[in-house]
């Protein structure tokens, strides 16, 4: 729990100093399916997310229980430089969950519109999810 305290937090110093202990996994997924990076991801953080690259884990692992992406959980959070990250890092940008969506209905529909317009005109992203968003809205 300390060590997703501290990537919820971009308390990279801390992620750090636990990393280093004797014993700690880096790579141990929870009960959701979820890595460190989906943590430091929600929480928007980018310190986190490098450091826990850095140290070998992916940033394009898919959680098991949804299909997410931590860049889903990125974009979710509104951190375009975490979106960034994970895009830089392998994040699949036109990945679809298993409820159907992408990281760009996901940004669209927290209404961070900084992120998805990184993920349209930078990464290239699919706009149907967005049209899907539009048609949920309007019906």
């Amino acid at each position: 729990m300390p060590l997703v305290n501290a990537c919820n937090a971009d308390a990279v110093d801390v992620l750090q100093f636990l990393a280093d202990q004797d014993g700690v996994d880096l790579f141990e997924v929870d009960g959701l399916g979820r890595t460190l990076a989906h943590h430091a991801a929600l929480g928007g953080a980018p310190r986190c997310l490098l450091e826990l690259h850095v140290r070998g884990l992916s940033l394009a692992d898919v959680q098991q229980s949804t299909g997410m992406e931590p860049l889903f959980l990125a974009a979710q959070s509104g951190s375009l430089e975490a979106v960034m990250l994970c895009c830089e890092h392998g994040g699949t940008v036109n990945h679809i969950t298993y409820t159907g969506c992408s990281p760009l209905f996901i940004a669209a529909k927290e209404k961070h519109m900084l992120v998805a317009k990184y993920l349209i005109s930078e990464m290239g992203a699919d706009m149907v999810s967005l049209s899907l968003l539009l048609l949920i809205i309007i019906i």
